[in-house]
């Protein structure tokens, strides 16, 4: 047996990270950015198993592309959270809606 489906595993490695973590990675370049109507786990199981058909009409629908300056402006603005699949040498994000971002630590008196 083969271990689980793809899709299960790429489920178990979806992470979350704030703009800070993902800042250098975009800096090299190798952040894909899914858009919220396109599903993670089915993004990150085209790519991961080479579904060329899949990721061009994402790329030519605006559903998936490189991070751009735009987006590292501002993002680098606004410090939001992303969740994201590493897909070697790609990271693969999806910004997360403000009510899904982790609260931030509470000041001490």
């Amino acid at each position: 047996m083969s271990g689980p489906p793809l899709r299960e595993r790429l489920r178990a490695q979806v992470m979350r990270a704030g703009w800070a973590d993902l800042a250098p990675h975009f800096a090299r370049g190798v952040l894909l950015v899914a858009q919220p109507e396109l599903d993670l786990l089915e993004a990150g199981v085209a790519i991961a198993s080479d579904d060329q058909g899949a990721v061009s009409r994402w790329l030519d629908d605006g559903q998936l592309h490189r991070a751009t300056t735009a987006d590292g402006i501002a993002w680098a603005d606004e410090d939001p959270w992303f969740q994201l699949l590493i897909l070697q040498p790609w990271l693969l994000v999806q910004r997360l809606p403000p009510e899904q971002a982790p609260s931030p630590p509470s000041e001490r008196s």
